[in-house]
């Protein structure tokens, strides 16, 4: 599920899997300038050092509000990615990352019922 004003944008692919869900005003970004090259969308392509990947969203995991995920994360199946949150590194599965200790804070337990959600 993608929330209001989402931006997701560039040159790569994003895939959100089963039960996945980005809150509004998140940013998906599968490319974006790197300061090795000409940070100008003016610039020849050939002049821009341009990094570009493909964001993968685990099943059940969650993107906060305003987060931003840059090229090239996985986040991992049930990972929860905390509102305001800069992503560079993928996540690992069943975990939580809060914007202001900008680290792993604790694994996330899961109880799931008798369906396996």
């Amino acid at each position: 599920m993608i929330g209001r004003f989402v931006e997701v944008s560039g040159r790569g692919e994003v895939l959100l899997k089963e039960g996945a869900v980005v809150a509004s005003h998140a940013s998906l970004l599968t490319s974006t300038d790197t300061p090795e090259g000409k940070m100008n969308d003016a610039s020849k392509d050939e002049e821009r050092a341009i990094r570009t990947g493909n964001i993968v969203l685990g099943e059940y995991s969650y993107v906060g509000q305003h987060a931003t995920i840059m090229p090239g994360v996985n986040i991992g199946d049930w990972a929860v990615v905390g509102a305001y949150s800069y992503i560079d590194k993928d996540v690992p599965p069943n975990t939580i990352i809060r914007p202001d200790v900008k680290k792993t804070t604790k694994a996330r337990v899961l109880r799931r019922n008798e369906n396996g959600r």
